[in-house]
């Protein structure tokens, strides 16, 4: 009678399972060494602009004339109603900074949304083909970044016509230089890596290769160079509002909100430096969350 034999059993002991590692744990380690105080404030500026029409106490568009002036809750003769105070027109201080940090994000986001697409683009075909379209690209590029923004900027916005939509296109339009040529310096770099030499002989297109296996590979600098410029971005936005060339009135914006007291900072200094506070606040915050972002996405600075 045939006997059939079993395998013998496996004497190596169960291995302990990883313990779970709590959603507070994780976001521990994402956020070590992170500037917490600008972290919490940026939450803050863009919870704001998300809830605006929801939380401003008054109109930042209508004015109470038997209200102009008031200075803020604090200071004699202030109103708790008007907690920091009102313009010229008495429109509450506050309604119009909760509003403006709605506008200047939108603006933030939309302009480094255009010119980074943009220069990505163009930085990846230059990276990646060489030749006369590197050469056309790149020239364009030092032909742009030599020019002064902020006189180009006035001239076109005073050709166009102030208007939300051209301010969007004219910021974006004017960051894919920086974009181009940092993208560029990483396509030339990766290119020349094993994996991008597999995909040519695999038969993958073109196409694949630039935005399947290149593009992927710069993602982190584009995160910290998206968060780097959004304060520039909001700067140059607050510097055409105060000229007068920016967001159009009544809409209110922290560069033109600074205008209009600019002519009152001995008798009425709130109507100017409130806005101005929120507009250093939120640069501030956006700089130090981008040279955080540098350290931790750049795997040449771990170890530094």
């Amino acid at each position: 009678m045939q006997t059939t034999k079993t395998a013998p059993e496996s004497t190596a002991p169960d291995l302990p399972a990883a313990p779970a590692v709590s959603l507070a744990t994780r976001l521990r380690r994402a956020l070590r060494g992170a500037p917490l105080p600008a972290v919490a404030f940026l939450a803050l500026v863009l919870g704001v602009a998300l809830l605006a029409d929801l939380i401003v106490p008054h109109d930042p568009l209508t004015g109470d004339l038997r209200a102009y002036s008031l200075p803020p809750a604090w200071k004699a003769g202030g109103s708790v109603s008007y907690f920091l105070g009102t313009d010229l027109l008495g429109r509450d201080i506050l309604s119009r900074i909760i509003m403006g940090a709605r506008i200047s994000l939108i603006v933030a986001a939309a302009s480094i949304a255009l010119g980074g697409v943009l220069g990505t683009v163009l930085g990846l075909l230059a990276g990646h083909f060489g030749g006369w379209i590197d050469e056309v690209i790149m020239r364009l590029v030092d032909t742009q970044l030599s020019l002064p923004s902020l006189l180009v900027a006035l001239v076109a916005l005073v050709v166009f016509g102030s208007s939300f939509t051209v301010l969007v296109i004219l910021i974006g339009v004017w960051l894919w230089p920086n974009y181009a040529r940092i993208v560029r310096g990483e396509t030339l770099r990766i290119r020349r890596y094993d994996y991008i030499s597999l995909a040519r002989i695999a038969g993958c297109s073109t196409w694949r290769i630039l935005f399947v296996h290149e593009l992927p590979g710069i993602y982190n600098t584009l995160i910290v160079m998206a968060t780097l410029q959004a304060g520039w971005v909001i700067l140059l936005e607050g510097s055409l509002s105060y000229l007068g060339v920016g967001v159009p009135p009544p809409t209110p914006s922290w560069g033109s909100m600074i205008a209009e007291g600019r002519g009152d900072l001995a008798s009425a200094w709130w109507i100017s430096m409130f806005p101005g506070l929120a507009m250093l606040a939120t640069v501030l915050s956006l700089n130090l969350l981008g040279d955080w972002l540098r350290r931790t996405l750049d795997p040449k600075q771990v170890n530094q």
